[in-house]
């Protein structure tokens, strides 16, 4: 963005267009005529215009941020406040929780996201402040902010829909290019970049180095100081010579919000984060330094660059290992319906956190290979006919010894079905 001079609010609108034409040529392919009514449905478009205009916004405030010249690695690196904000909005918006070690986890990651912005707020040699990249750095965060409520808004609106997520996407698309619409006089009304203007004729190249053409209070290319070729409109810049740069960054762009959006649809919004993080590594460490000639003689600034994608995994572990133990016990209790927790608690506490517990045989075997299965407990239908508590009537009809705990019959079937939310979630607190 920063190689060429365009309307930073022309490549998110071209994005949405691109990506509405994209979703659309795989629907009538897949579905016909009637997935593209379907999806052209106004009072479904109506109804993702939220989510659309916090894309809208989330991108305008992105591009502006690389628009300035904002690095790509720091723009990264400080769009990681996504990670505590989604986490507080989805405990509170979602009514997920999370266990300590992942409040640990968005700790660090918050205190190294700041502690980025600071160090890179200042000059390495001199330790003088760089006022430029201030206002680039508050419009990075400010577009994670936005990101983190869109992506929570998404997530339901996604997830509560049965259509194809192709026809999803475009009902998006369409709502935030409207969006883009509305936003682009907007931010030209606000802004004193003369790029970011459409109705203000500006130069076309970034080689015109004349200071009055970019001024847009001495009046840009009206002052007749100013001998550069212009033009004005908001597709002004988009010459053959950018174009490949241009192309570039719009499929990049396309791409990147398709897979958003299917992660956030197959998983959640903080696993969408968590999968964001590590393409910092990338980035800062190759991607900058081959392609923008940085260096990484900053021993601070590359330690901090590494704690993020560490938090960022340590975050991903914990909720990894409380998925398993909700599966383990789940298996135990719920499959038991006996004492301890209600029947159905562990499945409630983690359909809570966003995960869907599914037991398997194998998930679920002793140490001798046997299913998990208690006596009196049938795993198509739930407790048989005259079940009760453990050490009552066990081996009896299989000739067997179940007193044990953990052993079952052989002969169970090869998986069980977690009974659903039966107990009190009230005493979940």
């Amino acid at each position: 963005m920063s190689s060429t001079r365009i309307n930073a609010n022309s490549m998110g609108l071209m994005q949405y267009v691109c990506g509405a034409a994209f979703a659309s040529t795989l629907t009538l392919l897949q579905n016909g005529r009637a997935g593209i009514q379907e999806a052209l449905r106004f009072k479904k478009i109506l109804h993702c215009a939220p989510a659309g205009l916090l894309f809208a916004v989330q991108a305008t405030l992105n591009n502006m941020a690389y628009a300035q010249g904002l690095p790509a690695a720091m723009a990264l690196i400080l769009g990681r406040v996504y990670i505590p904000v989604a986490a507080v909005g989805a405990r509170v918006v979602l009514g997920k929780f999370y266990m300590w070690l992942e409040y640990a986890a968005i700790l660090i990651l918050t205190l190294a996201t700041v502690a980025f912005g600071y160090l890179k707020g200042f000059d390495i040699a001199t330790g003088t402040p760089q006022p430029h990249h201030v206002s680039a750095m508050v419009l990075v965060v400010a577009s994670a902010t936005t990101a983190a409520v869109n992506s929570l808004i998404t997530e339901r609106l996604l997830k509560n829909e049965t259509v194809p997520f192709h026809m999803q996407k475009i009902r998006l698309d369409i709502a935030s290019t409207f969006s883009s619409l509305a936003l682009i006089p907007l931010v030209g009304a606000i802004t004193q970049r003369v790029e970011d203007i459409p109705w203000v004729s500006r130069p076309v190249d970034g080689a015109c180095e004349i200071p009055v053409c970019w001024n847009v209070t001495a009046g840009a290319c009206f002052n007749t100081a100013c001998d550069c070729q212009c033009d004005e409109g908001l597709f002004a810049g988009w010459t053959a010579s950018s174009m490949p740069v241009i192309s570039l960054a719009l499929v990049v762009g396309i791409g990147y919000n398709w897979l958003v959006g299917k992660l956030v649809q197959r998983f959640s919004t903080v696993h969408r984060c968590i999968a964001d993080s590590f393409s910092l590594l990338l980035i800062y460490f190759v991607g900058d330094p081959l392609f923008n000639k940085t260096r990484l003689d900053n021993a601070c600034l590359d330690l901090v660059a590494l704690i993020v994608p560490l938090s960022s995994a340590l975050f991903s572990v914990a909720a990894s290992e409380m998925q398993s133990v909700m599966e383990a016990v789940a298996a135990m209790q719920d499959t038991q319906g006996g004492d301890g927790l209600p029947r159905g608690h562990c499945e409630c506490i983690a359909a809570k956190r966003g995960f869907d517990v599914g037991v398997s045989a194998e998930d679920s075997e002793g140490p001798q290979g046997s299913t998990a299965v208690p006596s009196g407990f049938d795993a198509a239908s739930g407790p048989s006919e005259g079940a009760g508590s453990r050490g009552e009537d066990r081996g009896e009809d299989r000739g067997e010894d179940r007193g044990e705990e953990g052993r079952g019959e052989p002969g169970a079937p090869a998986s069980l079905q977690v009974a659903r939310c039966g107990g009190d979630l009230d005493a979940d607190g």
